[in-house]
């Protein structure tokens, strides 16, 4: 069995305009990065993935993501709700996730931010590999 907990953050600065009265523009996110990359099967390991997002609506809600394990089934993320996101163009989001890995093999994180419109952002994904446990 695959156990994911998972917390998304976010730190970031700028300023509020306002908004257009269409559906606004989908944020971005770039740069994802994931720490550390290996987990043990069958222990569980904290893994941090950082990531920049632009918004030129200023308006990210939350943050979602999916784990898919090496037998190609995928876990996803309950969505974290941001509400300090507000009126913030350009900033830092985190990830946090423990994941207990029952296989060896590659395990992808994919991450995205979705704003009060509805739009999705791009997706990004990086790779960790669940090892088997090292024996005497």
């Amino acid at each position: 069995m695959l156990l994911v907990t998972t917390c998304l953050m976010l730190a970031a600065c700028g300023s509020s305009d306002d908004e257009a009265a269409d559906n606004g523009t989908a944020p971005k996110i770039a740069s994802l990065q994931l720490m550390p990359t290996e987990a043990t099967v069958g222990v569980a390991t904290p893994f941090t993935g950082t990531f920049m997002f632009d918004d030129p609506d200023g308006d990210v809600v939350e943050f979602g993501g999916r784990v898919t394990v090496p037998s190609g089934a995928v876990q996803e993320l309950l969505p974290a709700k941001v509400p300090t996101a507000s009126g913030v163009k350009v900033g830092n989001g985190q990830v946090s996730v423990s994941i207990t890995p029952n296989d060896a093999g590659t395990f992808k994180l994919e991450v995205w931010a979705v704003d009060a419109k509805k739009n999705q952002s791009n997706v990004l994904s990086s790779t960790f590999e669940g090892l088997e446990p090292m024996t005497n």
